[in-house]
């Protein structure tokens, strides 16, 4: 797998987290005079063969989804001892860090976040790749406190009815159907993990009671929860959520269902967004010829070759995403002014739900 540009000037300046594989660091463009998130992950850690598929599958299905609710991917690059995915950078920090403090959030704030998630994830499902592994520590925000879906190192690309195998994600949001290693509709894991989240978020706490892990796994594969005693919840909101947390797959929520929920709608005079494909086709009266000659340079490719593949309009097509790429950020230097950053604090990548109940 091969950069698709030449790496920029890039300055790292302190540390945002820290993972089992990767270090995310705060980084600041000097050509574009910008603030990214800067993904950070030793070349020694992706030397099998799994966790090249990993990088490569995070790589290719972020770069194809374009959403304002999804952490967009800007760059990617190789130095000799690493692999840098450079992302758009999100202010608030994590979701998980903000209903940590809080304790928990009000319907209206769930609902507000919730409908953002609802709108990405759609949006991903509509372009046959599901996340896998959707949690508060996946959602991050931006300056205004919107909703970014982040994270697509578990995600994976299907085809329609198709169903997978593979045991992945995060345990508390699990779905049951992949605790019991069954072929499973991975559409269906990721509404389950928006219930699993949403519930979070209302209460503070994971659904699951349990002390062990089997005591976890046995709560979960039975869907056994129930709704805290001190915390009052509205009854269009508990029906909500005992449409998404339900064991079989076939007779839980779809998205589009979960778009249409009374209680997602409160208050609002729309459907979350529904947004499939943002991508206008390049044609040759639209073309920023600018970003082409651009584009020529940095991946060492001829004008006239990298313009005729633009124009193909082919969404897997490594011209067409990184012209894509270059118009993102065009448009997003257009409408951002220049503003300056205050580093967060250091705090822990993660933290958990399940220590903090139990």
């Amino acid at each position: 797998m091969e950069p698709f540009c030449r790496p920029r000037d890039y300055t790292f300046i302190e540390i945002l987290g820290q993972g089992a594989f990767s270090t995310v660091w705060l980084i600041y463009d000097n050509i574009q005079k910008k603030h990214f998130a800067g993904k950070k992950i030793q070349s020694i850690d992706i030397d099998c063969e799994r966790r090249t598929e990993n990088l490569s599958r995070e790589i290719k299905n972020t770069q194809a989804l374009d959403h304002p609710n999804i952490i967009q991917l800007i760059d990617y690059f190789k130095t000799p001892d690493s692999h840098i995915i450079v992302l758009e950078y999100a202010k608030g920090g994590e979701l998980h860090d903000y209903v940590m403090n809080k304790g928990n959030l009000s319907e209206k704030k769930s609902r507000f976040f919730v409908r953002q998630i609802i709108s990405a994830v759609d949006h991903c499902h509509c372009n046959s790749i599901a996340h896998r592994d959707i949690k508060l520590e996946n959602v991050m925000l931006d300056a205004e406190g919107n909703a970014k879906l982040n994270d697509f190192g578990l995600s994976r690309q299907f085809e329609p009815e198709q169903l997978v195998s593979t045991f992945c994600g995060t345990f508390i949001y699990a779905a049951p159907e992949l605790l019991t290693r069954v072929a499973y509709d991975p559409k269906g894991v990721d509404v389950w993990s928006i219930g699993v989240l949403l519930y979070c978020m209302l209460t503070g706490r994971i659904p699951w009671d349990a002390t062990t892990d089997y005591d976890l796994k046995q709560s979960i594969i039975s869907c056994n929860f129930s709704f805290p005693l001190g915390i009052r919840l509205s009854a269009s909101c508990k029906a909500c959520l005992k449409k998404i947390l339900v064991n079989d797959p076939k007779k839980r929520a779809t998205i589009e269902q979960l778009r249409h929920d009374p209680w997602i709608n409160e208050g609002y005079s729309d459907l979350p967004p529904e947004i499939r494909n943002t991508q206008k086709v390049v044609t040759r009266g639209n073309i920023d010829n600018a970003l082409v000659d651009e584009l020529s340079k940095k991946c060492n490719m001829g004008g006239p070759e990298v313009k005729f593949d633009i124009l193909m309009n082919d969404r897997t097509s490594q011209p067409f995403i990184e012209y894509q790429k270059l118009l993102r950020q065009k448009n997003l230097a257009r409408n951002e002014g220049k503003e300056e950053v205050k580093l967060p604090q250091k705090k822990p990548f993660y933290s958990s739900f399940f220590r903090k109940n139990h």
